[in-house]
């Protein structure tokens, strides 16, 4: 029983550890998105020769 909560305690370990990357990446990429779409509006205002 003790081996099956520990393997069930490591499994449930590795899940947190993914999920933990998947929404880490998903931030990282929502901020880039985000840095984008500002430096589009910047060359479409012509903001950005103004910098």
């Amino acid at each position: 029983m003790t081996k099956t909560l520990k393997q069930l305690v490591r499994v449930l370990w590795a899940i947190e550890k993914g999920l933990h990357v998947i929404a880490s990446n998903t931030e990282a990429k929502k901020i880039k998105a985000d840095i984008k779409s500002v430096h589009a509006a910047d060359i479409v205002t012509g903001r950005l020769s103004q910098r």
